[in-house]
């Protein structure tokens, strides 16, 4: 009987080590996620422009944006790095009828 709670004990031990180390990969898989979206973000956003849904496009476009806003820590109060941006994806913004986002530093 000892035996068997010593065997419990252990797999017990394993599995709550297990459980911490999956969850310290959370934020790993988050980022993995976002990069996989962000690449379908960009196949619907040239998809939806050859067929003329300005629309949808402009909606994948958003989420592609404030993903790189995201992906590079921006901060609205640097306009440097807000014009840095506004080098890519003015023309795009343009290229689906709408203007780009203004500064709000």
């Amino acid at each position: 009987m000892e035996p068997l709670i010593v065997i419990t004990g252990i797999v017990s031990l394993i599995a709550l080590i297990c459980f911490f180390i999956m969850g310290s990969n959370i934020a790993e898989i988050k980022i993995f996620i976002k990069k996989e979206r962000r690449a379908d973000a960009r196949v619907e956003y040239h998809k939806h422009l050859a067929a003329g849904n300005t629309k949808e496009a402009y909606e994948a476009l958003l989420y592609i944006f404030y993903y790189d806003l995201d992906l590079n820590n921006f901060d609205f109060k640097r306009k440097k790095e807000y014009d840095n941006l506004r080098k890519t994806f003015e023309p795009l913004f343009k290229q689906v009828g709408h203007e780009y986002p203004p500064y709000l530093g």
